[in-house]
């Protein structure tokens, strides 16, 4: 099955347990793949029949940007639960680094969840 994805994806956001981390914006690297059928769309040549790159990356930044969590792991669940709004989406593989935690060493986490298609 095809993977669509879009890598290293940099974007500052406001999430973290200290308080410095509510005000100061740090820098998020978000990879995600998703797996999809992509038939329909390989005849049509149509953005209507697979995912929106574009729509996608929106979706990423509108969140990490706006919104805010104590934890990147409840920064991941948002993220993977918009995405798999889309029911065409069978498996999503997502993970969130927090560039800016440490001086040396990414800390981050990976989530794998199969969407709506899968089950």
């Amino acid at each position: 099955m095809p993977i669509l994805y879009i890598k290293d994806l940099i974007v500052e956001g406001k999430h973290g347990v200290h308080p410095h981390e509510q005000t100061t914006p740090q820098r998020f690297r978000i990879n995600v793949e998703l797996t999809i059928d992509t038939s329909k769309a390989a005849r049509s040549d149509g953005l209507a029949d697979t995912v929106n790159w574009s729509e996608l990356r929106d979706i990423i930044t509108d969140t990490v940007q706006n919104q805010s969590f104590g934890l990147v792991e409840r920064l991941a669940q948002t993220l993977a639960d918009q995405i798999l709004a889309d029911k065409r989406i069978e498996k999503l593989v997502l993970s969130v680094d927090k560039l800016d935690a440490f001086a040396s060493g990414v800390p981050g986490i990976r989530i794998e969840t199969a969407g709506r298609a899968a089950g």
